[in-house]
Protein backbone atom coordinates (compact mmCIF):
# COMPACT_ATOMS: atom_id res chain seq x y z
CA UNK A 1 0.00 0.00 0.00
CA UNK A 2 2.94 2.21 0.57
CA UNK A 3 4.27 1.37 -2.55
CA UNK A 4 1.97 1.91 -4.68
CA UNK A 5 1.07 5.14 -2.87
CA UNK A 6 3.89 7.11 -3.61
CA UNK A 7 4.74 5.41 -7.00
CA UNK A 8 1.81 7.21 -9.41
CA UNK A 9 3.36 10.81 -7.07
CA UNK A 10 7.17 9.95 -8.48
CA UNK A 11 6.33 8.65 -11.57
CA UNK A 12 4.38 12.22 -12.73
CA UNK A 13 6.59 14.41 -10.68
CA UNK A 14 9.97 12.73 -11.93
CA UNK A 15 8.36 12.03 -15.38
CA UNK A 16 9.52 8.38 -15.47
CA UNK A 17 7.30 5.40 -15.67
CA UNK A 18 7.94 4.04 -12.00
CA UNK A 19 6.00 0.81 -11.59
CA UNK A 20 5.01 -1.02 -8.37
CA UNK A 21 6.53 -4.10 -9.22
CA UNK A 22 9.64 -2.36 -9.97
CA UNK A 23 10.24 -1.58 -6.61
CA UNK A 24 9.09 -4.40 -4.91
CA UNK A 25 11.69 -6.07 -7.29
CA UNK A 26 14.41 -3.80 -5.66
CA UNK A 27 13.05 -3.87 -1.90
CA UNK A 28 13.51 -8.09 -2.39
CA UNK A 29 16.96 -7.27 -3.12
CA UNK A 30 17.34 -5.03 0.38
CA UNK A 31 17.91 -7.80 3.08
CA UNK A 32 16.55 -7.56 6.78
CA UNK A 33 19.51 -6.31 8.46
CA UNK A 34 20.11 -3.45 5.75
CA UNK A 35 19.66 0.16 7.21
CA UNK A 36 17.02 1.15 5.06
CA UNK A 37 17.30 5.23 5.13
CA UNK A 38 20.68 7.16 6.23
CA UNK A 39 19.04 10.50 7.20
CA UNK A 40 21.62 13.04 5.35
CA UNK A 41 24.02 10.10 4.13
CA UNK A 42 21.69 8.77 2.39
CA UNK A 43 22.86 9.87 -0.75
CA UNK A 44 26.60 7.59 0.10
CA UNK A 45 25.17 4.95 1.92
CA UNK A 46 22.05 3.88 0.05
CA UNK A 47 23.33 4.08 -3.39
CA UNK A 48 22.70 0.22 -4.51
CA UNK A 49 19.24 0.03 -3.37
CA UNK A 50 17.24 1.50 -6.54
CA UNK A 51 14.04 2.63 -4.75
CA UNK A 52 12.95 6.09 -4.20
CA UNK A 53 14.16 7.49 -1.01
CA UNK A 54 10.07 8.48 -0.18
CA UNK A 55 9.33 4.88 0.07
CA UNK A 56 12.61 3.78 1.86
CA UNK A 57 11.91 6.44 4.71
CA UNK A 58 8.29 5.74 4.87
CA UNK A 59 9.56 1.89 5.58
CA UNK A 60 12.12 3.17 7.81
CA UNK A 61 9.78 5.23 9.75
CA UNK A 62 7.46 1.74 10.51
CA UNK A 63 10.12 0.02 11.29
CA UNK A 64 11.65 2.45 14.19
CA UNK A 65 8.21 3.68 14.63
CA UNK A 66 6.67 0.96 16.21
CA UNK A 67 8.39 -1.28 19.39
CA UNK A 68 5.42 -3.18 20.99
CA UNK A 69 1.17 -2.97 21.38
CA UNK A 70 1.58 0.30 23.16
CA UNK A 71 4.21 2.34 20.67
CA UNK A 72 1.99 0.54 17.90
CA UNK A 73 -1.35 2.37 19.44
CA UNK A 74 0.71 5.77 19.52
CA UNK A 75 2.38 5.29 15.87
CA UNK A 76 -1.09 4.48 14.44
CA UNK A 77 -3.08 7.29 16.13
CA UNK A 78 -0.38 9.77 14.85
CA UNK A 79 -0.79 8.10 11.25
CA UNK A 80 -4.34 8.09 11.32
CA UNK A 81 -5.45 10.95 8.48
CA UNK A 82 -8.92 11.58 10.69
CA UNK A 83 -6.62 11.83 13.99
CA UNK A 84 -5.15 15.70 15.09
CA UNK A 85 -3.08 16.72 17.97
CA UNK A 86 -3.74 17.34 21.54
CA UNK A 87 -3.09 20.48 21.22
CA UNK A 88 -4.58 23.33 18.28
CA UNK A 89 -2.33 23.90 15.06
CA UNK A 90 -1.05 27.26 13.81
CA UNK A 91 -1.24 25.76 10.02
CA UNK A 92 -2.13 22.50 8.72
CA UNK A 93 0.40 20.35 7.89
CA UNK A 94 0.65 16.75 7.00
CA UNK A 95 3.57 15.02 8.89
CA UNK A 96 3.46 12.27 7.01
CA UNK A 97 4.35 13.24 3.87
CA UNK A 98 7.80 11.52 3.29
CA UNK A 99 9.73 14.74 2.53
CA UNK A 100 8.49 16.32 6.34
CA UNK A 101 9.00 12.92 7.37
CA UNK A 102 12.78 13.00 6.18
CA UNK A 103 13.48 16.66 7.27
CA UNK A 104 11.98 16.20 10.57
CA UNK A 105 12.08 12.73 12.17
CA UNK A 106 14.43 10.66 10.10
CA UNK A 107 17.44 13.68 9.73
CA UNK A 108 17.97 14.66 13.68
CA UNK A 109 17.22 10.75 14.48
CA UNK A 110 19.85 9.47 12.36
CA UNK A 111 22.00 12.40 13.19
CA UNK A 112 22.09 12.05 17.06
CA UNK A 113 23.06 8.62 16.21
CA UNK A 114 25.32 8.25 13.38
CA UNK A 115 27.04 11.87 13.81
CA UNK A 116 27.09 12.42 17.76
CA UNK A 117 26.36 9.45 20.06
CA UNK A 118 28.37 6.69 18.06
CA UNK A 119 30.91 8.78 16.15
CA UNK A 120 31.79 12.02 18.62
CA UNK A 121 30.80 9.81 21.45
CA UNK A 122 32.65 6.38 20.28
CA UNK A 123 35.39 6.56 23.03
CA UNK A 124 32.57 6.65 25.76
CA UNK A 125 29.98 4.68 24.19
CA UNK A 126 32.10 1.11 25.04
CA UNK A 127 31.36 1.46 28.68
CA UNK A 128 27.40 1.16 28.41
CA UNK A 129 25.51 -2.39 26.63
CA UNK A 130 28.87 -4.73 27.15
CA UNK A 131 29.69 -6.80 30.33
CA UNK A 132 31.89 -5.64 32.80
CA UNK A 133 34.46 -8.52 32.04
CA UNK A 134 36.02 -7.88 35.52
CA UNK A 135 37.67 -4.26 34.62
CA UNK A 136 39.28 -5.41 32.14
CA UNK A 137 38.76 -2.20 29.29
CA UNK A 138 40.51 -3.74 26.14
CA UNK A 139 37.92 -7.13 27.00
CA UNK A 140 35.10 -4.47 27.36
CA UNK A 141 35.66 -2.31 24.14
CA UNK A 142 36.08 -6.18 22.26
CA UNK A 143 32.42 -6.77 23.13
CA UNK A 144 31.59 -3.47 22.33
CA UNK A 145 32.28 -3.87 18.72
CA UNK A 146 29.94 -6.40 18.64
CA UNK A 147 27.08 -5.24 20.16
CA UNK A 148 27.18 -1.75 18.76
CA UNK A 149 24.82 -2.61 16.27
CA UNK A 150 22.42 -3.85 18.81
CA UNK A 151 22.88 -0.75 20.58
CA UNK A 152 22.51 1.80 18.55
CA UNK A 153 19.12 0.05 17.03
CA UNK A 154 17.81 -0.02 20.85
CA UNK A 155 18.71 4.05 20.61
CA UNK A 156 16.93 4.05 17.12
CA UNK A 157 13.85 2.84 18.25
CA UNK A 158 13.47 4.76 21.22
CA UNK A 159 14.27 7.97 19.67
CA UNK A 160 11.56 7.48 17.38
CA UNK A 161 9.19 6.32 19.32
CA UNK A 162 9.98 9.63 21.43
CA UNK A 163 9.54 11.80 18.25
CA UNK A 164 6.14 10.32 17.62
CA UNK A 165 5.05 10.72 20.63
CA UNK A 166 5.43 14.39 20.54
CA UNK A 167 3.92 14.92 17.88
CA UNK A 168 0.75 13.03 19.03
CA UNK A 169 0.64 15.96 21.82
CA UNK A 170 2.44 19.25 20.22
CA UNK A 171 1.80 18.12 16.34
CA UNK A 172 4.41 20.36 14.30
CA UNK A 173 3.40 23.82 14.54
CA UNK A 174 1.17 24.06 18.02
CA UNK A 175 -0.09 27.53 18.63
CA UNK A 176 1.43 28.88 21.80
CA UNK A 177 -1.49 29.64 24.34
CA UNK A 178 -2.43 33.08 25.69
CA UNK A 179 -1.62 32.11 29.22
CA UNK A 180 1.83 30.86 28.32
CA UNK A 181 2.81 33.43 25.52
CA UNK A 182 4.29 35.66 27.45
CA UNK A 183 6.87 33.10 29.43
CA UNK A 184 7.69 31.66 26.26
CA UNK A 185 8.56 35.21 24.27
CA UNK A 186 10.58 35.92 27.34
CA UNK A 187 12.53 32.80 27.93
CA UNK A 188 13.37 32.27 23.99
CA UNK A 189 13.44 35.51 22.46
CA UNK A 190 17.16 35.33 21.25
CA UNK A 191 16.65 32.16 20.40
CA UNK A 192 13.86 30.19 19.02
CA UNK A 193 11.15 33.16 18.57
CA UNK A 194 14.71 34.91 16.98
CA UNK A 195 15.47 32.02 14.27
CA UNK A 196 11.41 31.67 13.66
CA UNK A 197 11.11 35.27 12.59
CA UNK A 198 14.60 34.81 10.69
CA UNK A 199 12.98 31.87 8.49
CA UNK A 200 9.94 33.63 8.06
CA UNK A 201 11.42 36.73 6.92
CA UNK A 202 13.93 34.50 4.47
CA UNK A 203 11.16 31.89 3.34
CA UNK A 204 8.22 33.53 3.91
CA UNK A 205 6.80 30.48 5.33
CA UNK A 206 6.97 30.81 9.38
CA UNK A 207 8.00 27.44 10.78
CA UNK A 208 6.10 25.34 13.68
CA UNK A 209 7.92 25.15 16.73
CA UNK A 210 8.09 21.78 17.07
CA UNK A 211 9.94 21.66 13.62
CA UNK A 212 12.21 24.41 14.69
CA UNK A 213 12.40 22.02 18.16
CA UNK A 214 13.18 18.67 15.90
CA UNK A 215 15.92 20.48 13.66
CA UNK A 216 18.27 21.82 16.21
CA UNK A 217 18.09 19.40 19.63
CA UNK A 218 20.50 16.91 17.79
CA UNK A 219 23.05 20.28 18.12
CA UNK A 220 22.20 20.29 22.03
CA UNK A 221 22.88 16.76 22.46
CA UNK A 222 25.86 17.25 20.09
CA UNK A 223 27.59 20.51 22.11
CA UNK A 224 27.02 19.02 25.46
CA UNK A 225 27.79 14.94 24.70
CA UNK A 226 31.13 15.40 25.66
CA UNK A 227 30.90 16.75 29.44
CA UNK A 228 27.23 15.64 30.03
CA UNK A 229 27.68 12.24 28.85
CA UNK A 230 26.80 10.98 32.52
CA UNK A 231 23.56 12.69 32.10
CA UNK A 232 22.21 11.72 28.58
CA UNK A 233 23.14 8.62 28.94
CA UNK A 234 22.02 8.11 32.55
CA UNK A 235 18.93 5.68 31.65
CA UNK A 236 22.05 3.16 30.15
CA UNK A 237 22.61 -0.06 31.54
CA UNK A 238 26.31 -0.07 32.37
CA UNK A 239 28.44 -3.34 32.67
CA UNK A 240 27.25 -4.27 35.90
CA UNK A 241 23.80 -4.78 35.04
CA UNK A 242 24.60 -7.01 31.71
CA UNK A 243 25.41 -10.57 32.27
CA UNK A 244 26.31 -11.40 28.56
CA UNK A 245 26.55 -10.35 25.09
CA UNK A 246 23.26 -11.60 24.60
CA UNK A 247 21.65 -8.55 27.12
CA UNK A 248 20.47 -11.11 29.73
CA UNK A 249 19.75 -9.38 32.67
CA UNK A 250 18.61 -10.36 36.13
CA UNK A 251 14.35 -10.97 36.06
CA UNK A 252 12.38 -10.28 39.29
CA UNK A 253 8.82 -11.24 39.73
CA UNK A 254 8.41 -7.99 41.04
CA UNK A 255 9.52 -5.72 38.02
CA UNK A 256 8.56 -8.39 34.95
CA UNK A 257 9.32 -4.76 33.00
CA UNK A 258 13.18 -5.67 33.40
CA UNK A 259 12.68 -8.35 30.83
CA UNK A 260 11.89 -5.19 27.76
CA UNK A 261 15.86 -3.96 27.86
CA UNK A 262 15.27 -2.53 24.39
CA UNK A 263 13.28 0.56 26.17
CA UNK A 264 16.87 1.35 29.01
CA UNK A 265 18.42 2.75 26.23
CA UNK A 266 16.66 6.44 26.44
CA UNK A 267 18.45 9.43 26.06
CA UNK A 268 18.00 12.24 28.31
CA UNK A 269 18.46 16.17 27.95
CA UNK A 270 21.06 17.54 30.19
CA UNK A 271 18.90 21.15 31.18
CA UNK A 272 20.50 24.21 33.13
CA UNK A 273 17.48 25.10 35.47
CA UNK A 274 15.58 23.07 38.38
CA UNK A 275 16.22 19.22 37.22
CA UNK A 276 20.48 18.38 36.02
CA UNK A 277 18.43 16.45 33.21
CA UNK A 278 14.88 14.45 31.88
CA UNK A 279 13.97 12.77 28.90
CA UNK A 280 13.17 14.59 25.69
CA UNK A 281 9.11 14.58 25.76
CA UNK A 282 9.39 16.29 29.10
CA UNK A 283 12.05 18.82 27.98
CA UNK A 284 10.24 20.21 25.03
CA UNK A 285 7.24 20.07 27.58
CA UNK A 286 9.19 22.08 29.20
CA UNK A 287 10.60 24.47 26.88
CA UNK A 288 7.09 25.02 25.41
CA UNK A 289 5.55 26.12 28.55
CA UNK A 290 8.39 28.75 28.63
CA UNK A 291 10.31 26.89 31.68
CA UNK A 292 13.72 26.09 30.73
CA UNK A 293 15.72 27.63 27.70
CA UNK A 294 16.61 25.85 24.22
CA UNK A 295 20.44 26.95 23.35
CA UNK A 296 20.08 27.50 19.48
CA UNK A 297 22.57 28.99 16.92
CA UNK A 298 21.50 29.77 13.50
CA UNK A 299 24.21 28.47 11.84
CA UNK A 300 23.67 24.93 12.36
CA UNK A 301 22.42 22.63 10.07
CA UNK A 302 22.39 19.02 9.67
CA UNK A 303 24.42 17.24 7.43
CA UNK A 304 26.10 21.01 6.49
CA UNK A 305 28.66 20.74 3.81
CA UNK A 306 32.44 21.73 4.66
CA UNK A 307 33.49 25.07 2.89
CA UNK A 308 34.96 24.68 -0.36
CA UNK A 309 32.23 22.43 -1.47
CA UNK A 310 31.72 23.22 -5.29
CA UNK A 311 35.07 24.36 -5.92
CA UNK A 312 36.87 23.00 -9.31
CA UNK A 313 38.75 19.69 -8.47
CA UNK A 314 40.10 18.10 -11.21
CA UNK A 315 38.76 14.82 -12.31
CA UNK A 316 39.15 12.36 -14.85
CA UNK A 317 37.28 11.83 -18.40
CA UNK A 318 37.72 9.10 -20.82
CA UNK A 319 37.21 10.32 -24.86
CA UNK A 320 36.09 8.97 -27.62
CA UNK A 321 39.45 7.91 -28.14
CA UNK A 322 40.33 6.45 -25.14
CA UNK A 323 42.45 9.39 -23.98
CA UNK A 324 41.89 11.06 -20.79
CA UNK A 325 41.16 14.79 -20.25
CA UNK A 326 40.38 16.91 -17.44
CA UNK A 327 37.29 18.26 -16.22
CA UNK A 328 35.68 20.34 -13.42
CA UNK A 329 33.62 18.80 -10.57
CA UNK A 330 31.21 21.55 -10.97
CA UNK A 331 30.61 20.12 -14.74
CA UNK A 332 30.01 16.45 -13.54
CA UNK A 333 27.73 17.77 -10.27
CA UNK A 334 25.79 20.99 -10.13
CA UNK A 335 25.32 22.13 -6.57
CA UNK A 336 21.32 22.19 -5.47
CA UNK A 337 19.40 24.82 -3.50
CA UNK A 338 19.17 22.65 -0.65
CA UNK A 339 23.60 23.06 -0.51
CA UNK A 340 23.27 26.44 -0.71
CA UNK A 341 20.39 27.72 1.61
CA UNK A 342 22.59 26.75 4.91
CA UNK A 343 25.48 28.65 3.96
CA UNK A 344 22.94 31.64 2.61
CA UNK A 345 21.25 31.61 6.03
CA UNK A 346 24.38 31.55 7.93
CA UNK A 347 25.76 35.19 6.01
CA UNK A 348 22.42 36.17 7.00
CA UNK A 349 22.56 35.57 10.46
CA UNK A 350 26.55 36.74 10.57
CA UNK A 351 24.79 39.93 8.89
CA UNK A 352 22.44 40.52 11.47
CA UNK A 353 23.96 39.43 14.49
CA UNK A 354 24.27 41.32 17.69
CA UNK A 355 28.01 40.62 17.56
CA UNK A 356 30.21 42.33 15.58
CA UNK A 357 30.80 39.33 13.00
CA UNK A 358 34.32 37.90 12.08
CA UNK A 359 35.89 39.81 8.94
CA UNK A 360 37.19 36.12 8.18
CA UNK A 361 33.68 33.90 8.66
CA UNK A 362 32.01 36.59 6.36
CA UNK A 363 35.13 36.34 3.37
CA UNK A 364 35.02 32.81 3.66
CA UNK A 365 30.82 32.02 3.93
CA UNK A 366 30.88 34.60 0.56
CA UNK A 367 33.33 32.65 -1.22
CA UNK A 368 31.62 29.02 -0.24
CA UNK A 369 28.16 30.84 -2.29
CA UNK A 370 29.96 31.85 -5.05
CA UNK A 371 31.82 28.22 -5.65
CA UNK A 372 28.79 26.93 -5.25
CA UNK A 373 27.06 29.54 -7.20
CA UNK A 374 29.46 28.94 -9.96
CA UNK A 375 28.27 25.35 -10.38
CA UNK A 376 24.78 26.08 -10.76
CA UNK A 377 24.82 29.28 -13.49
CA UNK A 378 25.94 29.15 -17.19
CA UNK A 379 29.44 29.29 -17.75
CA UNK A 380 28.18 32.96 -19.42
CA UNK A 381 26.75 33.87 -16.22
CA UNK A 382 29.63 32.95 -14.36
CA UNK A 383 31.75 35.51 -16.23
CA UNK A 384 29.32 38.25 -15.70
CA UNK A 385 29.92 37.26 -12.25
CA UNK A 386 33.70 37.29 -12.26
CA UNK A 387 33.36 40.65 -14.05
CA UNK A 388 30.62 42.06 -13.20
CA UNK A 389 28.94 45.15 -15.12
CA UNK A 390 30.21 48.57 -13.99
CA UNK A 391 29.57 52.38 -14.77
CA UNK A 392 32.64 52.80 -16.05
CA UNK A 393 32.70 49.26 -18.09
CA UNK A 394 29.28 50.17 -19.61
CA UNK A 395 30.57 53.50 -20.59
CA UNK A 396 33.51 52.44 -22.45
CA UNK A 397 31.48 49.63 -24.33
CA UNK A 398 28.81 52.46 -25.47
CA UNK A 399 31.64 54.29 -27.00
CA UNK A 400 32.71 50.93 -28.46
CA UNK A 401 29.70 50.52 -29.95
CA UNK A 402 29.16 54.28 -31.70
CA UNK A 403 32.67 54.32 -32.55
CA UNK A 404 32.06 50.92 -35.24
Amino acid sequence: MIVESYVRKLSIVKNQQISSEWVLENLKAITAKKHLHYGTHQQNNARGYNVPDEILAMLHLIRYGMQDLKTKDIFMTWTNIDSLPLLPQERDSDPIDPSWVIKYIINPVEYIISDVIFRKGSKIMWKFGSPPHDGDEDQMKQTYSRMKARLEEAVRHNLMRQFILILNKWGPCPKISDNVKKDFERMHRMTLVREYNRIFTITGTAPGWIELIFTHLPHILENSFEDGYDYICDSFPTGDRILSTGWDIPKTKYNPSEANFCQKFILSVPIVQGESFCNIPLYIEAVMYGKVPFPLKSGNALGKKKHGVGKETPTKKKKADGDESDISTSEARKATPEELLPHVEHLWNLLNSDEESDRDQLIEECSTIRELLKTMLSTADVAKMDEPETRTTRSKKRKADDTD
